[in-house]
């Protein structure tokens, strides 16, 4: 698991099912955000409390709850959404059809779920249709080769936002210092890519979006009073 993984864990001290989710999808150990955050908790307590308001199920589908309404609809479908508008492409999500998943949700949790059978229902839908040699293998992602990029052809993007002058931090909720951090322990191999690369996209939409909106307005409002005092 490494370092990275190992740190995760800490979510376990304090006990829920969304710290325990956290442990499997969260992006950050809780003593890093305590850290970006400026130890301002306030700011992250929101995500969790959700905690009450889910409906009574068990552990599996507590964790397939946690899978729908924030890994699938906050990144899968958005990521799955922008690639394919890019480029022109129409996708479709035929497992998503609302009927399909509620009856597949009516399916008892041992039935869904089968200890050394990947996705065992849709195997067993196609089993007489596709080679075995074809179902029995591993899954494989698509995963881009950030990590070696971010060492070499991006270092210098990431390391010009990441080392900005103190002007472009100015209102920015995460704590630079703590951004700088997690960037120097993702050159010595301790902590995974995503980590620096969120903040990095985070930190230049901000300078883009609100930074520079900020700017352009605070322009236009002095051009506007040097043009009222010219008339």
């Amino acid at each position: 698991m490494g370092l990275y993984g190992a740190e995760r864990f800490h979510y376990l001290q304090n006990p829920s099912s969304t710290n325990a989710y956290c442990v499997y999808r969260g992006l950050f150990p809780p003593q890093t955000i305590q850290a970006l955050l400026s130890g301002n908790t306030q700011l992250f307590e929101p995500m969790f409390l959700e905690e009450e308001s889910i409906p009574p199920l068990s552990d599996f589908d507590r964790a397939v709850y946690f899978e729908f309404n924030r890994y699938l609809h906050n990144q899968l479908l958005r990521d799955t959404d922008v690639m394919s508008m890019y480029h022109s492409v129409e996708m479709r999500v035929p497992f998503l059809d609302h009927e399909l998943v509620e009856t597949i949700l009516r399916i008892p949790v041992h039935k869904r779920f089968q200890k050394h059978m990947y996705k065992a229902l849709l195997q067993k839908m196609v089993a007489n249709d596709l080679p075995k040699a074809i179902l029995s293998r591993p899954k494989q992602g698509f995963i881009l080769p950030l990590d070696r990029w971010m060492r070499s052809s991006l270092k210098p993007c990431l390391e010009e936002v990441f080392f900005d002058s103190d002007s472009f931090w100015a209102g920015f909720p995460l704590n630079q210092e703590a951004i700088l951090d997690v960037w120097r322990r993702f050159l010595k191999g301790e902590v995974h890519w995503s980590q620096p690369w969120a903040l990095f996209v985070l930190k230049r939409w901000w300078d883009q979006r609100i930074h520079g909106a900020s700017e352009a307005k605070a322009r236009r409002e002095t051009s506007s009073i040097k043009v009222t005092h010219a008339s």
